[in-house]
């Protein structure tokens, strides 16, 4: 299907092994409004026109790591210095770690980055509202282990960044693409990308359940 779309990256889970269970006839569930996502400031990424970004004030978020259970207060902060970092500031001198493939340390449910004392597991639905908006720059104080899950989508962060608002900062963000085709698979899943000029993604899940049909989310 990715065929279709030169340089899409498209990720697929299948469950289709799992038996099907009988489940009575149950309502859809209403429609949920689709947030809003600022891409003013992600326009260009991958063609070399997005500046280096960071908050123009701080956001403050409360809520419960899903995998913990344990209630964490993030705040997100304006930064001059280049990446984003986390820092766990229950933790004597606040250690940092920053948000790079580097410390990465486990990606079992969820993406945990570690250095250290520092360990921050669920980051992935922030990082990726915060990429959304092309921030570059910033650092985020926690004092907790993981994330808050919030509502479980980018939403609440999205919210909490277009409170804050964006500023641009002096230079150019670099830009990265694929030099050839990677594909992963575990199991019946996989994820690929494939080079391209510009960011399409297309997803595909399928738990092989009667009352979770199959979903396609493509962009």
């Amino acid at each position: 299907r990715c065929a279709r779309h030169p340089g899409a990256l498209h990720l697929s889970e299948r469950r289709a092994q799992l038996p099907r269970r009988s489940h009575r006839q149950r309502s859809p569930p209403p429609q949920a409004q689709r947030p809003h996502f600022n891409t003013a400031h992600s326009e260009g990424l991958l063609a070399g026109g997005a500046a280096f970004a960071t908050l123009q004030a701080p956001a403050e978020v409360v809520g419960i790591g899903l995998h913990t259970g344990a209630e964490a207060r993030l705040r997100l902060l304006p930064r001059d210095e280049t990446g984003i970092v986390f820092a766990r500031v229950d933790i004597a001198g606040a250690p940092e770690v920053p948000a790079s493939l580097a410390y990465v340390s486990q990606t079992t449910h969820a993406t945990t980055l570690a250095r250290g004392e520092a360990v921050v597991s669920t980051t992935e639905h922030l990082l990726a509202a915060l990429w959304m908006n092309g921030v570059t720059h910033c650092r985020i104080e926690i004092d907790g282990p993981e994330v808050p899950i919030l509502d479980g989508s980018a939403a609440p962060w999205q919210r909490a960044i277009d409170a804050a608002g964006i500023r641009e900062l002096t230079g150019k963000r670099p830009v990265f693409t694929l030099g050839a085709p990677v594909r992963i698979d575990d199991g019946a899943a996989f994820v690929e990308g494939l080079p391209a000029s510009e960011l399409h993604l297309e997803v595909d899940v399928d738990y092989g359940r009667d009352y979770l049909s199959p979903q396609t989310v493509a962009g």
